[in-house]
């Protein structure tokens, strides 16, 4: 059961008159007045309030059906944006349950009530991770970290960036290596990141593409200079590259640039294995 969104015997009995008031307001036997969409949206906003975001949730879609027949356009914003949160919430506990289908369900319906919230993209994309379609993952991480972005959301924006590198990642471990060129692109050319720029280059490099992998490599160590997330595992790409580009002389000196730490024993069998000093 979900542990956030559990409905106790009283809130049973609660959620069970909120419907029949319903129910009764679509037969008609309530005047409009006494359940406006102000006061339907009211009652909505009290449930999330104690956290029964599962009934929040149907509440604030019941107000926005309301308000929209009454165009009360101030209704249909706050409806909107409390629903869109309310899916967010039990999208996320289906999720922790493994129901992914459920989830999806929530996270879609929040994107369509309120296209701007960001992190019913995120959590689009975890689901689309978990099923194995990592490319509409990326592309529902990328969707959100540009809305987030425009909302001054850093954090989201982070995490959205970060969901996609580890995917990125993992291609590459997994030797998926086309599927980890064709997401690393595609995320590159929104917000070029070192580590992804290096995933791509050993991707092209085990490809035997070494010239697209050399030329992925010198960007990773550019972005990594300007931002300082620079690392010695950008000069063993680089080194990998020329020395499939038979550019010995240039791979010595691309290892040379190994200062420490773990690749350091790897650049030093490769200087001297190439007759390097």
């Amino acid at each position: 059961m979900m542990d956030q969104t559990k409905i106790d015997t009283k809130k049973l009995f609660r959620n069970l008159a909120v419907f029949l008031c319903f129910a009764l307001l679509g037969a008609g036997t309530i005047n409009a007045q006494e359940a406006s969409a102000a006061s339907l949206y009211n009652d909505g906003l009290a449930l999330l309030k104690e956290k029964d975001f599962v009934g929040g949730y149907e509440a604030m879609l019941v107000a926005l059906e309301k308000a929209t027949a009454e165009e009360n356009e101030q209704v249909i914003a706050v409806a909107k944006k409390n629903g869109a949160v309310a899916a967010y919430t039990i999208g996320n506990s289906l999720l922790k349950e493994k129901d992914l289908d459920g989830a999806m369900k929530y996270y879609t319906s929040g994107i369509e009530l309120n296209p701007e919230y960001s992190s019913n993209y995120i959590g689009q994309g975890k689901i689309y991770d978990e099923k194995g379609d990592v490319m509409s993952a990326i592309d529902s991480f990328l969707k959100g970290a540009a809305i987030a972005g425009d909302n001054g959301r850093d954090k989201k924006t982070d995490e959205a960036f970060k969901r996609s590198k580890q995917i990125v990642g993992k291609l590459f471990v997994d030797k998926q290596y086309e599927d980890a060129v064709t997401a690393g692109t595609k995320i590159n050319e929104v917000n070029p990141m070192s580590d992804i720029l290096y995933y791509v280059s050993r991707s092209h490099i085990e490809l035997g593409k070494f010239q697209e992998g050399l030329e992925t490599a010198d960007k990773a160590i550019e972005v990594g200079t300007a931002d300082g997330s620079l690392e010695d595992k950008y000069y063993v790409a680089k080194g990998l590259a020329l020395e499939g580009l038979n550019k010995t002389n240039e791979a010595v000196e691309a290892y040379k640039m190994v200062k420490d730490g773990d690749y350091k024993e790897q650049a030093v069998y490769k200087i001297q294995q190439l007759g390097g000093k």
